[in-house]
């Protein structure tokens, strides 16, 4: 069995994003200093820069305030 995939109590916001094994995006968030993300899939990206985040969500059609 997979173990879960964590972001546990960033040192700052961590923005994320959960790709399919077609690039499909699957979810989307942020992890703040108090909060955890765990997760079983297994492709996570992991971004600190929110402007570079939305860019990645956009090319998916995604858009986020």
């Amino acid at each position: 069995m997979k173990e879960m995939d964590k972001i546990k109590n960033p040192n700052v916001d961590t923005y994320w994003i959960i790709l399919d094994e077609d690039d499909k995006v699957l979810s989307y968030g942020v992890v703040n200093p108090i909060q955890v993300l765990s997760t079983k899939e297994t492709k996570i990206e992991m971004y600190l820069d929110k402007e570079e985040w939305k860019k990645i969500l956009e090319s998916h059609k995604i858009e986020v305030d």
